[in-house]
Order: structure tokens, then C-alpha cells, then sequence
């Protein structure tokens, strides 16, 4: 049998860097329907929440700030990535894909003001 050879410990941080973003928008997305399911009566979602937000809704909104933070680690790495000579064409490809979904949640969030404290 051959021996795979071990990522280059370039490819090996940004992997785990991706992972990190993935769960933490991930978190952020459940965390925001359980907020609205479960926190918020019917009545108030469908009357557009009269008596305010749920408290619970602010932290959820902490979560897109970290995001954003790991997609900046992940854009870096990722310039990193396609700096060495030890992947491939496909593997930079890959990566720089899930840079773009990385930046564009980010950018979608901030199209819906979901950024933050702005509504």
C-alpha cells in the first residue's frame, strides 16, 4: 500500500480555520430560527414583534462579528495556501470558493442588517 503523504501544515490551518467559520455561521443561523420559533409568540411574529425584540435575539447578533473575523483568517490563509508549491490547482480552487461563501454570508448579513445591532 502507498503512504499518503501529510498535508502541508499550510493547508492543515486553513482547513481547521474553514471548519471554525462553517460552525459558527452554522450557529448563527440555527440560533436565529430557534430564537424566532421558539422565543417569539405567533401572534407577535405575524404582527412584525410590537412590544420588541426577545433579549435573547442580542446574542444571537454577537455571533456574525466572529464570522467575520474567520473569514478574514480564512481569506489570509488562503493567500498563504495558494503561495506555496505543494497543492494543486484543484485544492486552491476549492479553497478560494469557500473564501468567496465565507465573504459573501458575510456580505449577505449585511445586506439584511443582520450585522450587529442595526434594526
Amino acid at each position: 500500500m502507498l503512504a499518503r503523504r501529510a498535508p502541508p501544515a499550510g493547508l492543515r490551518r486553513l482547513l481547521v480555520a474553514e471548519r471554525w467559520m462553517s460552525a459558527v455561521n452554522r450557529v448563527y443561523v440555527l440560533g436565529l430560527i430557534v430564537v424566532m420559533v421558539v422565543l417569539v409568540p405567533r401572534h407577535e411574529l405575524l404582527a412584525g414583534c410590537p412590544y420588541g425584540l426577545p433579549r435573547a435575539i442580542y446574542l444571537v447578533q454577537i455571533i456574525p462579528f466572529f464570522s467575520i473575523a474567520l473569514a478574514e483568517i480564512v481569506f489570509w490563509r488562503c493567500i498563504g495556501l495558494w503561495r506555496e508549491a505543494a497543492v494543486g490547482w484543484w485544492s486552491r480552487c476549492y479553497h478560494l470558493g469557500i473564501v468567496l461563501c465565507g465573504a459573501g454570508f458575510v456580505a449577505f448579513l449585511g445586506y439584511w442588517k443582520h450585522i450587529g445591532y442595526m434594526f
